[in-house]
């Protein structure tokens, strides 16, 4: 199989014009964003200019907009030119285009240029020339990709809108949704678990029914389902957390309901005691709502409307203590028992030591650490607008709480107008309104004779 090179192509006009009509009618990818801008501007997309396009481009893709293609040796390309993003893949022999941005709509294809799967969701590639996909109507399926034929094989169909994580073999075992298969792709052991980890010095870490235990390869229990928590063995180790016996109740089930959500009712009066200045609908804690992995929308819907559910091993390590065990379940070493409530009040309360320089600089590296620093800087409002200084695109999580804040809004509109306008609440968009239009005005007049529109080549990091 001739291997072909990948290229990156500016957005020329003509290219660019392809590209918005593709999208809108399409409706995907910047689909609505691109039809706003259109009506600001009282354009059709065939009369736009160079310097329109490039404030357009600007504005939708700060991180730059390109265009992919794929050359062979004779230098022609075998794409159509609408490929805009290219999706990293832990294989070497296979690539992933976007039709319409960042996202959704999805090719893949192989070394060759022939596409192997077209108008994909989502597609991820792991070791083992494993893929995942998610088609259109949120179906996932998980495939082997057999080389020799250019064939993806299906392996299972995975449970619709699940959220999985990596899929790797380890000791030539792969765990899929509720039991593992070898390197044949066969069945080895029961499909009847909750969760799984990765096989390691002989056994893996399963859990069946909300308790953790070790299987061997062949799908034998070795340790029994004891535990609330179970880490992967290493030298012959393993961390696991077992369960007080203060929180079993009579008939023997652990973690009962009623404790959980008595724990979750002290953190409510926790944050409505610690911080009044807030309005009373803001009753979950930030320390609760922040430890959830969800969208920057649903957490805002979550956290305004404080209807927040949490699975009860959200909180696993305050019922309970962990310990080291050995390949045969002997516990080596026990730590300390914790005390749940006083490790949230530890948690949670505010530290005048606070070190609020080593936080700015992680944050003005990557913003997301913004999600780790403590609730008392959390809602201190000087601290946040030196974060927003530091990176500006931290507002994307700070917008949980400060979307509708006339101080931070208006701040942070200042800072980065294009970024954060589209993060503000309706009242606060009506409000800044003309304050946001007339900097578009101010960008639409820079001067853009740096930007090439012309067609480059760039060949660095690219897999072929």
């Amino acid at each position: 199989m001739k291997k072909v090179k990948i290229i990156k192509l500016e957005p020329t006009l003509e290219l660019s014009k392809v590209f918005y009509k593709n999208t809108i009618d399409a409706q995907v990818g910047m689909c609505y964003e691109l039809q706003d801008i259109l009506a600001s501007l009282n354009k059709d997309i065939n009369n736009l200019t160079d310097k329109e396009i490039v404030f357009i481009n600007k504005k939708l893709f700060p991180d730059h907009l390109e265009f992919y293609n794929l050359e062979n040796n004779q230098g022609q390309l075998l794409l159509p030119t609408i490929y805009t993003y290219m999706q990293p893949l832990q294989n070497n022999n296979l690539v992933c285009f976007s039709k319409f941005g960042e996202d959704q709509q999805y090719d893949l294809m192989d070394s060759s240029g022939k596409i192997i799967y077209s108008d994909a969701r989502d597609i991820s590639a792991f070791d083992n020339n494993v893929i995942f996909i998610q088609d259109h109507d949120l179906n996932q399926r998980l495939y082997h990709y057999d080389a020799n034929n250019n064939q993806l094989k299906l392996i299972a169909e995975l449970e619709k809108n699940k959220m999985y994580g990596e899929f790797k073999f380890s000791e030539n075992r792969l765990f899929v949704d509720s039991g593992y298969y070898d390197e044949n792709l066969e069945p080895t052991t029961p499909f009847c678990f909750d969760n799984g980890k990765e096989y390691s010095e002989g056994l893996a870490a399963v859990s069946l029914n909300g308790k953790w235990g070790y299987i061997n390869a062949k799908g034998e229990v070795i340790i029994d389902f004891q535990f609330g928590y179970a880490s992967s063995f290493k030298k012959g180790m393993a961390k696991v957390l077992i369960i007080s016996p203060t929180f079993k109740n009579p008939r023997g089930e652990w973690i009962e309901k009623e404790c959980f959500n008595n724990i979750h009712n002290k953190n409510r009066e926790w944050f409505a005691t610690s911080f009044p200045q807030f309005p009373k609908k803001h009753i979950i804690p930030l320390s609760v709502i922040r430890k959830i992995e969800c969208s920057k929308y649903k957490s805002k819907k979550l956290y305004h409307n404080f209807s927040l559910e949490i699975e009860e091993d959200e909180m696993l390590n305050g019922y309970g203590t962990y310990a080291t065990i050995d390949l045969n379940g002997n516990i080596l070493k026990q730590e300390e028992h914790i005390n749940l409530e006083e490790s949230i009040n530890q948690e949670n309360t505010i530290n005048v030591n606070t070190n609020q320089n080593s936080w700015l600089e992680k944050i003005t590296k990557n913003s997301f650490v913004i999600n780790s620093i403590p609730d008392d800087l959390f809602v201190n409002k000087q601290f946040i607008k030196q974060a927003l200084q530091a990176n500006p695109t931290t507002f994307e999580y700070l917008s949980l709480l400060y979307s509708d804040d006339e101080e931070i809004g208006s701040f942070a509109l200042q800072i980065a107008p294009v970024f954060c306008y589209d993060l503000l609440s309706d009242r606060l968009k009506a409000l800044y309104k003309s304050q946001y239009e007339a900097y578009q005005e101010e960008e639409m007049d820079l001067d853009t004779s740096n930007i090439s529109l012309t067609e480059q080549e760039d060949d660095s990091d690219l897999p072929f």
